[in-house]
């Protein structure tokens, strides 16, 4: 009887998830078919097609749809058989490599420098106030009423707010700057905000970029996407991607008119950056398009050293099979990591800019974890 009821709980337990992947089918499905003028532009030939069809029907198991790969090819102009397909990634490979109960935690904004800041070379935000389930705290873990929380904001003058749970895309961040618990920029109370965020958000001092950075666009903290991954129980790492704000932007989303330029080895960017919104547009820029600067070859800072970095903050966490890392270098050329992606991780757009497999030479060795 045992052996039934735990058989019956593990599908009960397992709804949720299945609920979650349904949604995620539907809305790659959605999102494809809306782009379906834009990958239809791009014409293969019959040994295009016959290489791709070839290398998926060997690595997967069965031939898939070209769509994803034609999407990417639109954009750079680059071919490539083996692009991984954002479809196949968010609806079978990361939920293989990233358990739900793990991801729960690790990407929790909260818990980003107390995970993770056994990693020496890595820098953090300053958190000045954190609540989490509710519970205020400041920026050295004392607990606080929220009296005192909102004692704490009264004159603490610039800082920004952002959601410490279920956030993307720059969703619900709120740049702010107190004065007598008044943000002079909305005219809200301290009380109100915290109203409005209810629970699980943070409050921390506003970062400065590195001068390469803070020249290229000044509004905006400018941000690299390095995702890695482990293979064999090593920890890999993906082609790396800078975004940066355009328009008088505070923020540098892509989803809100910010660009996106693949990264070279050396620290220096590609010909490109690319204004690719919600993999609805194909326009790309050879300079910034507010400040003039050129992207190929401008040296943004030491990648190498944020990739060793990132590396070493993955191995604290082998649990999770691909993080994807928000990170950026400061005024000091600190590397400072902002927040850990383990869920809805994108890797469209990190192909599309470096015109690359996401997965290089492991490219067949991923594919292979979810073959059918």
């Amino acid at each position: 009887m045992s052996k039934i009821v735990r058989i019956i709980e593990n599908r009960i337990n397992g709804l949720p998830q299945k609920f979650y992947l349904s949604k995620i089918r539907y809305g790659e499905k959605i999102a494809i078919r809306r782009k379906k003028q834009i990958f239809e532009e791009i014409k293969w030939s019959d040994e295009k097609r016959k290489q791709f069809d070839a290398f998926w029907l060997s690595s997967y198991g069965k031939k898939i749809k070209p769509y994803w790969h034609k999407l990417y090819e639109s954009a750079n102009g680059v071919y490539h058989f083996d692009y991984f397909p954002e479809n196949l990634y968010s609806t079978e490979l990361e939920p293989l490599l990233n358990p739900t109960e793990y991801c729960r935690v690790f990407s929790d904004k909260n818990l980003t420098e107390a995970i993770y800041g056994s990693v020496e070379e890595v820098h953090f935000p300053v958190t000045i106030l954190a609540n989490c389930n509710g519970c205020f705290s400041d920026g050295k873990g004392r607990t606080l009423s929220s009296g005192e929380a909102t004692d704490l904001l009264q004159n603490i003058g610039k800082c920004v707010i952002k959601p410490s749970v279920d956030s993307g895309s720059g969703k619900g961040v709120m740049f702010a700057e107190f004065c007598k618990g008044i943000d002079i920029n909305s005219d809200k109370t301290v009380e109100s905000i915290f109203s409005k965020y209810k629970k699980d958000f943070v409050v921390q001092k506003i970062l400065k970029n590195a001068k390469t950075l803070f020249d290229i666009y000044p509004n905006s903290l400018n941000t690299f996407r390095v995702i890695t991954y482990i293979v064999d129980g090593k920890v890999c790492s993906a082609p790396v991607s800078l975004r940066i704000g355009a328009g008088d932007n505070k923020v540098d989303n892509i989803h809100k008119g910010g660009l996106v330029a693949g990264v070279n080895g050396d620290g220096t960017l590609k010909k490109y950056a690319y204004q690719l919104g919600y993999g609805d547009s194909k326009t790309r820029f050879t300079a910034h398009p507010d400040t003039g600067m050129v992207f190929e070859k401008y040296y943004v800072g030491d990648v190498r050293k944020m990739i060793s970095a990132a590396e070493k903050l993955h191995a604290v966490t082998p649990q999770l099979g691909i993080i994807s890392w928000d990170m950026t270098f400061d005024e000091n050329d600190n590397v400072v990591l902002i927040e850990a992606n383990c869920r809805e991780q994108s890797v469209w757009f990190p192909q599309i800019v470096n015109e690359c497999p996401l997965f290089g030479d492991n490219t067949e060795y991923m594919i292979n974890l979810i073959r059918r």
